[in-house]
């Protein structure tokens, strides 16, 4: 709305004659002087130079519709009714002659809000008919650096119908994480939070074997390792070993038992090995004393566990390591029994007797 005040020029409306308009305005339309906004003060003709009228431009805020048309009517009122002109006065603007309405009050709605990014679509040859793409098309393109997992052949599987943490193979978990954890193409995708946010390690291990241990599942700052000897696999393979979460797979824990240690998946699930893979699991001891099972899923569809043959190594007071050997890949979690305790300590060794005293020497033979 623009108004126009006969009696002042842009030097005598100053900041105080601005206070008071704003008063003037607020008492008018009945709300706060935090609404009300002056936005210009000019000469009503810059060409007088002599010019004894001010032009003010301002705006009065709401967020309610219905409460913006009923100030704007009562605004336009107040300037054809003289009622603005008396309150202005009332506020101490003494030098005010008339008002005058140059532009009647009008209502400018908000922009509507921007609509949410868009999915990426993506036409990848391999991928199921039903595949939908969890990353916005904002970085998610064929052409983006590192590049996007919907676009990528890494992932062009029939069997994924999204980019979903736990099922992923190994060669597409590798262009997963590459994209999440980059700045640029990651961090505004909302669907990378499972792959930045847990450990997961993804290698290419050959027939000469190798180690799996910088950035695995952890426990007790104590981290999970896979050592697969040589001559485990024929041909170099991508493998991964990374922490799922519960509701990520199938089996249930049998009652009684409950998790110490990440659910940890070695990928690709199912995967068999012409020798065993050793496997360490950190895990959390056991307050009650209870003893522990290692438990092994075949994958994450299978409802069903198998227990593993163990050993234990212990890291502190509370953190000890749990070693399997393994001849598949699948999930793998130690898991406290209630129903059994550890075995009990050897007991002590008997300690030996003392030696006995060394016999006294013969006593010195008699004189002649």
């Amino acid at each position: 709305m623009i108004t126009s005040l006969n009696g002042y020029t842009t030097v005598t409306f100053d900041a105080i004659a601005q206070t008071a308009f704003v008063e003037a305005i607020a008492v008018l339309g009945g709300f706060e002087t935090t609404r009300v906004e002056v936005i210009s003060v000019i000469n009503n003709n810059p060409v007088l130079l002599l010019t004894t009228a001010v032009n003010v431009e301002y705006m009065v805020s709401f967020l309610d519709l219905t409460r913006t048309s009923t100030t704007a009517t009562t605004l336009n009122a107040a300037v054809a009714g003289g009622d603005l002109s008396a309150q202005l006065v009332a506020q101490g603007l003494t030098e005010l002659t008339s008002v005058t309405e140059v532009t009647s009050a009008s209502i400018n709605a908000p922009p509507p809000p921007a609509p949410p990014p868009a999915l990426a679509v993506t036409h990848l040859p391999g991928l199921s008919p039903t595949f939908s793409c969890p990353f916005i098309d904002t970085t998610c393109t064929p052409g983006a650096s590192p590049p996007c997992p919907c676009f990528s052949d890494a992932c062009a599987n029939s069997h994924y119908n999204s980019i979903s943490y736990a099922e992923l193979l190994p060669a597409c978990m590798r262009v997963t994480l590459a994209f999440c954890e980059a700045t640029l193409t990651g961090s505004v995708q909302t669907a990378c939070a499972p792959f930045t946010s847990r450990k997961q390690e993804v290698k290419l291990i050959g027939q000469s074997g190798g180690v799996m241990d910088s950035n695995t599942p952890e426990r007790g700052g104590r981290k999970s390792r896979m050592v697969l000897p040589t001559d485990a696999m024929t041909e170099a393979v991508e493998l991964g070993m990374g922490e799922l979460a519960y509701d990520e797979f199938t089996a249930r824990m049998p009652n009684g038992r409950y998790a110490k240690s990440s659910y940890i998946s070695l990928t690709p699930h199912g995967k068999t090995f012409l020798k065993l893979v050793d496997v360490e699991i950190p895990f959390t001891k056991s307050l009650s004393g209870y003893g522990i099972k290692v438990m092994k899923t075949s994958s994450e569809t299978s409802s069903e566990w198998i227990e593993l043959p163990y050993t234990i190594n212990d890291v502190d007071a509370t953190t000890a390591v749990a070693t399997v050997r393994v001849s598949s890949f699948s999930i793998v979690v130690v898991a406290e029994d209630e129903s059994s305790v550890p075995p009990p300590s050897p007991p002590p060794q008997p300690h030996p007797p003392p030696p006995s005293p060394p016999p006294s020497p013969p006593p010195p033979p008699s004189p002649p």
